[in-house]
């Protein structure tokens, strides 16, 4: 029979269990449970309304919970005990359960006990003939964790999609298996389009598949690895990205793929081209200047230096250019001579450099001997020696050449001394002519004046 409101709270003795709820089985049964469980009996007010419960029956675990040994539980109002389920609504719906039998779900309710933490709380209540049984569990770790990766996700979201970097996910058979939304506004990519291919086909060049390879095997060795690419967007055009490449492991530690992160890196790169080309180049002439010419002679000596000839070739009077002219008309012939030595090469396996003040410094490859560098160096001067038109007027420069050829294996610096001396052989004997320096060795040497 139910407890009508207002009864001694520890004096009424509730009514007995169901049939065989209280023997030694039905304990025992309680007993094993790790869930908090109690029965608890209705208390009615004047009007029938269930308003509050009395505890009947409780668990080791629910007795725990509560903090409250069994003996001294029994008997006792729930209201007493947790007031606050009036407030937050659970009181009525235990009550509706008493009342018509519909189960009581409550998923990760907040309560918050008397003197304890805010708790989260799965709630169940049943109905058992005139009495309500209650079981619950304690999820608030499950509920915090829960939010946890919540706020990751909602974060790792918002840098996906606002992202200007690109993530990609690369399984073992090299076929993309995620990649961030980031994709399309960067490369014009839809998700779609990706998921599914190889990586490597969106690679614009054999140089960067090539890289892909090499990272790929550091990857799989439990490596990191930073390289540049280039990449192709889905308008077809190509960009430079650098790639952060990173082993994909398991929760067991084992490597199961790839992650990427690229971001496009053009105006980096082009910025580095620029440096390195003005590095590398006369400013005045676009020519290559003394320190990359000698480099790229170097370069061919180191590989036996067969077939090399090197042209040393002098500005006749540039001073006097300068002096009459000025400056200005000084640059202005240096950039005719520059271009007009250009032209003549024979294929861009020649080099053509700025290598002093009024000094140019010509590297012909796959000559057939002395005679065929003299040949071309004698087209030099006579296009060198064409009208040059200024701003007062016109002028005419001419150059004094010297020419030789590399012997097999012999020294870059020899060589350019050969050459050098062969130019000051050119000038003493009148300028505006060639003459030419055997190797060591070959006998072959001569001369050609210019007219």
């Amino acid at each position: 029979m139910a407890i009508m409101h207002g009864s001694p709270t520890r004096t009424d003795a509730p009514a007995p269990p169901p049939a065989g709820g209280a023997d030694e089985r039905h304990r025992a049964m309680l007993a094993s449970m790790l869930d908090p469980l109690v029965l608890a009996q209705p208390v009615r007010d004047a009007a029938g309304r269930v308003v509050d419960f009395v505890y009947a029956e409780a668990n080791p675990a629910a007795c725990a919970w509560i903090g409250i040994d069994h003996d001294r539980l029994v008997g006792r109002r729930m209201l007493d005990l947790y007031p606050q389920l009036a407030t937050t609504g659970l009181m009525r719906r235990f009550a509706e359960t008493a009342e018509t039998g519909r189960p009581t779900v409550a998923e990760e309710f907040p309560f918050e006990p008397a003197g304890r933490d805010a708790r989260r709380m799965d709630v169940r209540a049943v109905r058992t003939d005139a009495w309500v049984s209650f079981v619950w569990r304690d999820v608030t770790e499950r509920h915090e964790a829960v939010a946890r990766i919540a706020a990751f996700e909602e974060q790792f979201r918002l840098m996906a999609e606002n992202s200007h970097d690109v993530v990609v996910r690369i399984g073992m058979d090299d076929r993309i298996l995620w990649v961030s939304p980031s994709v399309t506004p960067v490369l014009g990519w839809a998700t779609a389009d990706c998921i599914g291919r190889p990586g490597a086909e969106f690679l614009a060049t054999d140089e960067s598949r090539a890289q892909y390879l090499r990272d790929k095997a550091r990857v799989a060795a439990g490596d990191g690895v930073v390289s540049r690419a280039r990449i192709r967007s889905a308008a077809g055009t190509t960009h430079w990205v650098e790639v952060h490449t990173s082993p994909y492991k398991t929760q067991a530690g084992t490597i199961d793929g790839m992650v990427a992160t690229l971001r496009i890196v053009d105006a980096e790169v082009m910025a580095g081209q620029t440096l390195d080309r003005r590095a590398r180049t006369d400013e005045l002439t676009d020519l290559p200047n003394r320190k990359e010419a000698f480099d790229r002679l170097d370069g061919l000596a180191r590989n036996g230096g067969r077939g090399v000839a090197v042209l040393w070739c002098d500005i006749d009077r540039f001073k006097a250019v300068n002096d009459s002219h000025g400056h200005a008309a000084g640059d202005v012939v240096l950039r005719a001579l520059a271009g007009r030595i250009r032209g003549a090469l024979r294929s861009g396996d020649d080099i053509a450099a700025r290598i002093g003040g009024d000094e140019l410094l010509v590297v012909l490859r796959g000559v057939h001997g002395l005679d065929d560098a003299v040949a071309v160096a004698e087209t030099l001067r006579r296009r060198a020696a064409e009208p040059i038109t200024l701003a007062d007027g016109t002028v005419r420069a001419t150059l004094s050449i010297g020419v030789t050829v590399a012997g097999d294996e012999e020294r870059v610096d020899a060589v350019l001394a050969r050459a050098d001396e062969a130019m000051y052989r050119a000038k003493a004997a009148g300028r505006d002519r060639v003459v030419a320096l055997s190797p060591p060795g070959d006998a072959s040497d001569g001369d050609a004046a210019g007219t």
